[in-house]
């Protein structure tokens, strides 16, 4: 059981509605139905008795929710408490990231900057290979990178950990013929015009591509992830991406779909943090990357494949 369990539960109690639950707390509306359902199981007793006329706490419902909410309360005395002592933590997080990352970091760095007021945020933007020279140097604590081919390969210097992982794909706008697609062929990539995200990943796939079928027909290639995408979803040409950026909004209305291409071997890239192997990091740090995790979990699990 968490404290996440019994605050969705709470909420489905006030509101007598899992959809308004889940818009009040941000998340879906059968992670709120699991939540409940793995609660009952858990314990063991029916908490609500699901009807035309909504949703209505069981007589054994009505003592877990009391129950649930003093729970709740309980837990966030222990948060007021806690930060008494958080608040009077000072220092600075120095983190180096690709571009690109930043809008993926607000949330996380919200939340952080609640818990840790006195510790300054400096966040430098790079290339890989210069965000671990900057994490290797000392310049930052946390390194978040592209790995794509060998980048890391052989380092012994830095702790890596995986946070997203994906395969690359052909994204094409919904008016394009390519939709009636299942893959795509190197053959057939070098009949089309692209556009490109001008990142680390997506340079090594072009010259990847390049020294295997030859150069291919490139509209123009930009920092602006946006703009690339506002130009595949006006047709004027297609573009290449991870699957980790089928969360665009684009992609979950469907003006742009996402195609798999067909290569010589299996194209993953993904998105990780790093920090210098024998440098402790301090507790705001961990605490930083953990609210970093939660982020991408909620925002990533339900498009990457």
């Amino acid at each position: 059981m968490n404290i996440d369990k019994l605050v969705y539960l709470f909420e489905v109690a006030k509101t007598e509605s899992f959809s308004i639950a889940s818009q009040n707390l941000h998340v879906t509306q059968s992670t709120i139905s699991q939540a409940v359902l793995n609660l009952e199981k858990e314990l063991g007793v029916s908490i609500f008795q699901r009807s035309r006329q909504g949703i209505i706490p069981t007589e054994e419902g009505k003592i877990v929710i009391k129950k649930a909410h003093e729970i709740i309360m309980k837990f966030q005395e222990l948060k007021d408490e806690v930060k008494t002592f958080t608040d009077s933590i000072s220092g600075e997080l120095k983190i180096s990231t690709i571009s690109g990352l930043l809008k993926l970091l607000l949330e996380p760095l919200s939340t952080f900057k609640e818990n840790f007021p006195y510790i300054s945020i400096d966040i430098f933007e790079n290339t890989t290979l210069a965000v671990i020279e900057d994490v290797v140097n000392q310049k930052s604590d946390i390194g978040l990178i592209t790995i794509y081919d060998d980048v890391i390969k052989n380092r012994d210097d830095i702790t890596y950990e995986t946070l997203l992982e994906g395969k690359m794909r052909i994204y094409v706008s919904k008016n394009s013929p390519l939709v009636f697609y299942e893959t795509i062929t190197p053959q057939e990539l070098l009949q089309q015009t692209l556009v490109l995200y001008n990142g680390d990943s997506i340079k090594w796939f072009i010259d990847d591509f390049t020294k295997k079928y030859g150069p291919l027909k490139i509209f123009f290639t930009s920092n602006d992830s946006e703009g690339v995408m506002n130009a595949v979803q006006k047709g004027l040409a297609i573009t290449i991406g991870p699957s980790y950026s089928n969360f665009h909004p684009y992609l979950i209305s469907g003006e742009i779909v996402a195609i798999d291409l067909v290569y010589d071997r299996l194209l993953t890239t993904s998105i990780g943090w790093i920090h210098l192997k024998n440098k402790h990091l301090p507790l705001y740090a961990d605490k930083f990357i953990k609210d970093l995790k939660i982020e991408l979990k909620s925002k990533f699990n339900r498009f990457i494949d």
